[in-house]
């Protein structure tokens, strides 16, 4: 099983931290190594995972293409898409048959804690700024801010995949104190900090409240978690009244309150402006069943040029929200398939009785629609870690036992 792990986790480790980083045309090392995934599936005669998904987005293919579609942007995303399924087919046999996930877990906080460091020290000494840190401005009105992005293309992709590690290392520490699984979490926390995303950190606060009232008769009469979940909620409390009382015009209550005045393009843009532009274009053309992979940029460009009265044509013609790219592509039959099939999985499967697949089980359902891309495979990949019971030790059964 050790010899299994360490050939495995060099790809884990590409995957995970450095997918499309250094690689030019927006490709991803995911997509180069789909060959050898299809061969991995083949060798092992696991490819049968992949019947129902490929059946139903055939069924759509086969829609749009009588519909008609440009034809070579569509063959490009599917292809695109077929390598996200080798990929997910074969993390789900790794997921699956895998012993030691909680070691494939620590040695990604541990190499994110010295690439954190590394990035910090890059950032003192000036050096290749740009290659760990998104300096883009994060909200109208306020100065540029460093965030950090690691090796991904945005801070708020970088502080996305960092969700699992973070639940893992929470529960595990509100249930036993011990000074590495804190170190661990605490260095998980500054790394979310400085990405500043405020999406990724909404869905987190969301995600604990949900939880944690869930189960909150549970946390009190479990005398291991009780004090160390009042500590959290007042550290918590005492943090933002800091802020409040001494540091008012802080980067993150000025973002959120360019929110609540509307202020907040990337906000907006990330969530209602991309569904109201995703709607504009799916009724002029195919609203049930979508317009198809590939056809947005071709076809939403004018709409995008509408919507936001741009003076120029722009570059890349996207939707930065998961579920307004669905409801384009797949119209609101795929759009209403998603919720059923993630809302049915979770109650036929209980995940609400695992507290790790609960809590990213809610960040992602609400993540979906604040932001996310439809090809963002970490995100599908975390799926099936909220679907597949691996890490037993978290289900209340057994997490609430002494």
């Amino acid at each position: 099983m050790k010899k299994v792990l360490n050939s495995s986790f060099g790809i884990i480790l590409l995957i995970f931290f450095f997918n499309g980083f250094g690689i030019p045309f927006g490709l991803e090392f995911s997509m180069l190594l789909a060959p050898f995934f299809l061969y991995y599936l083949v060798q092992t005669k696991t490819l049968i995972h992949l019947f129902i998904p490929v059946y139903f987005l055939s069924v759509f293919s086969i829609i749009h293409l009588f519909n008609g579609v440009v034809f070579q942007d569509f063959l490009f995303s599917s292809l695109v898409l077929g390598s996200i399924l080798l990929l997910l087919a074969v993390f789900y046999d790794f997921y699956k048959k895998s012993g030691q996930l909680e070691t494939v877990i620590l040695r990604l906080t541990q190499l994110n804690l010295a690439f954190t460091l590394g990035a910090i020290i890059s950032l003192v000494f000036n050096f290749r700024v740009s290659m760990f840190w998104y300096l883009e401005p994060f909200t109208a009105g306020y100065q540029t801010l460093p965030r950090l992005k690691l090796f991904e293309l945005e801070a708020s992709h970088y502080s996305f995949v960092l969700l699992p590690l973070f639940y893992y290392h929470f529960w595990k520490l509100l249930k036993q104190w011990e000074l590495k699984t804190f170190l661990l979490f605490v260095s998980l926390c500054v790394s979310l900090i400085l990405s500043f995303s405020l999406g990724i950190l909404a869905v987190i606060a969301i995600s604990l409240v949900v939880v944690i009232i869930s189960n909150s008769l549970s946390l009190i009469k479990f005398k291991p978690t009780r004090f160390k979940l009042i500590g959290f909620l007042f550290l918590s409390v005492a943090l933002l009244l800091v802020l409040s009382l001494f540091f008012p015009e802080n980067p993150l209550f000025f973002r959120i309150n360019n929110l609540f005045l509307g202020e907040d393009t990337s906000g907006r843009g990330r969530t209602y402006e991309a569904m109201e532009i995703g709607w504009q274009v799916l009724i002029q053309n195919n609203p049930m069943f979508g317009i198809g992979l590939g056809q947005f940029k071709i076809i939403g460009r004018e709409s995008l040029i509408y919507y936001y009265k741009f003076a120029n044509m722009p570059d890349v013609a996207r939707l930065p929200n998961a579920m307004a790219e669905t409801l384009v592509v797949y119209g609101v039959v795929g759009f209403s398939l998603k919720i059923l099939i993630q809302i049915g999985l979770f109650i036929r499967l209980q995940v609400y009785k695992n507290l790790f697949q609960f809590s990213l089980f809610i960040s992602l359902f609400v993540y979906q629609f604040t932001g996310s891309y439809l090809f963002n495979e970490m995100e599908y990949i975390f799926w099936i870690m909220v679907f597949f019971p691996k890490l037993r030790v978290f289900h209340k059964s057994n997490y609430f036992s002494k």
